[in-house]
């Protein structure tokens, strides 16, 4: 009843998301499709020249859908655990586009893991259909670790909730080197 995309926005070789901004330089635009079948995306992404980053939702069927949507970030380990919502709850409609702004930290000093699951629930927008999309919020949205956070997931897929998930690996480009008074070869 729905898909999903992540869109990265990166400045052109020798530019800077500066000159994609605000002097009109044509960015050069990366899509990832989520795959249907596997309802999941994950990839690894370097910070360095991403000038935006964003998830779009679309609703290519007929009749109502809610959605909802919640991220969360933690560190290559997994501690430093937090989430957020997205989106509460929202009415798409057929045809309708959503782009939801997920771009991480300008500079990212440690490895990053972003996550993003998309909740929906077909049919009008009866009560019972958004009381059961709140519950699937509450569920993902307590995880306290990232195994909560897959379990609370995997529990709600069972329950007439439709999902869609992506996991995002930000990583440092090249290791930064603090000056020690010697020179590096």
């Amino acid at each position: 009843p729905h898909q999903m995309g992540l869109i990265e926005t990166r400045a052109p070789e020798n530019s800077d998301c500066a000159a994609v901004h605000l002097a009109g330089t044509e960015p050069v635009v990366i899509r990832h499709r989520i795959s249907a079948s596997a309802r999941h995306l994950l990839s690894s992404i370097v910070p360095d020249g991403l000038c935006d980053f964003r998830y779009r939702v679309t609703h290519p069927g007929f009749g109502a859908l809610t959605i909802a949507a919640i991220a969360a970030r933690h560190d290559g380990s997994g501690r430093q655990f937090r989430t957020k919502a997205l989106i509460q709850t929202r009415a798409l409609a057929p045809g309708a586009t959503l782009d939801l702004d997920a771009r991480p930290p300008r500079h990212v000093a440690a490895p990053l893991v972003q996550r993003v699951v998309l909740l929906a629930v077909t049919g009008a927008p009866a009560s019972a259909n958004t009381a059961r999309l709140e519950r699937a919020v509450a569920a993902v949205s307590a995880a306290t670790t990232p195994e909560n956070w897959d379990q609370a997931i995997a529990r709600i897929s069972g329950q007439g909730v439709y999902v869609i998930s992506a996991r995002q690996n930000f990583r440092r480009s090249a290791p930064e080197y603090r000056k020690t008074g010697q020179t590096l070869p």
